[in-house]
C-alpha cells in the first residue's frame, strides 16, 4: 500500500538538567520523491527526559533520497523547552542510517522547530551498500585504503628526504629588497 517503508528514529535529548520537555514532539521528512509529516511522535509523559534517548517506529510512503528532517515541538506544558542533541534515522527497508546532528534548543528564543540537512557531510552510513558486497571485495577494499595510506606516507617522507637545497635557490634576504606597503585607496 501506500504506507510501505518502515522508520525507527531515536531521538537524543541533551543531558543539561532541564534539557527535556513535557510538549508533543513532531517530525517532518522531505525526500527527493516524497515528502511525510508533520507526525507527532506516540510518546508517553516521561518521554525526551534529559540525557535520555527515545525510539519510534512509523511507516511512510516512499521518500526517495532523504533530504531535510525537521523535529519539533507544539511548545505546550509547563516547561516546553528541550534540547534536542541529534537524530538517528534507520530505513527498515534497506537498512541506511542517518545520524543527524541537532545540537541545538528548540524553544521560544530560537524557534520551537529545526529543519536539518541530511548530507553526506553529516555521517551517512549506507550500510546496504557495504552488506551487498561479496566479503573478499570488502577485503581488497580495506586493503586498497590501507595501501592508500601507506603510498601517502612514504610520498610525503620520499618528498622531505629529497628536496635538494639547490632546486630551490634562498629567498632574498629583506634587506636586498625592501618591501613597502602599498595603502589601499
Amino acid at each position: 500500500g501506500q504506507w510501505q517503508v518502515a522508520w525507527n528514529l531515536v531521538v537524543f535529548t541533551g543531558s543539561a538538567a532541564d534539557a527535556g520537555t513535557n510538549a508533543d514532539a513532531f517530525i517532518d521528512l522531505q525526500g527527493s520523491s516524497g515528502h511525510f509529516g508533520p507526525y507527532t511522535l506516540p510518546a508517553g509523559p516521561d518521554a525526551f527526559e534529559a540525557g535520555c534517548r527515545d525510539s519510534f517506529t512509523f511507516s511512510t510512503p516512499e521518500l526517495g533520497e532523504l533530504q531535510t528532517v525537521t523535529i519539533g515541538h507544539n511548545n505546550i506544558g509547563a516547561a516546553p523547552a528541550w534540547f534536542v542533541e541529534r537524530l538517528e534515522l534507520t530505513n527498515m527497508q534497506t537498512g541506511e542510517r542517518y545520524v543527524v546532528d541537532c545540537g541545538a534548543w528548540l524553544d521560544d528564543k530560537s524557534g520551537c522547530s529545526r529543519t536539518l540537512q541530511v548530507s553526506a557531510e553529516q555521517p551517512l552510513k549506507h550500510q546496504r551498500q557495504q552488506q551487498q558486497q561479496p566479503p573478499w571485495q570488502q577485503q581488497q577494499q580495506h586493503e586498497q585504503a590501507a595501501a592508500a595510506v601507506a603510498v601517502g606516507c612514504s610520498i610525503t617522507t620520499a618528498e622531505l628526504q629529497t628536496v635538494n637545497p639547490a632546486a630551490h635557490p634562498p629567498a632574498p634576504a629583506a634587506s636586498q629588497e625592501p618591501v613597502t606597503m602599498q595603502p589601499n585607496i
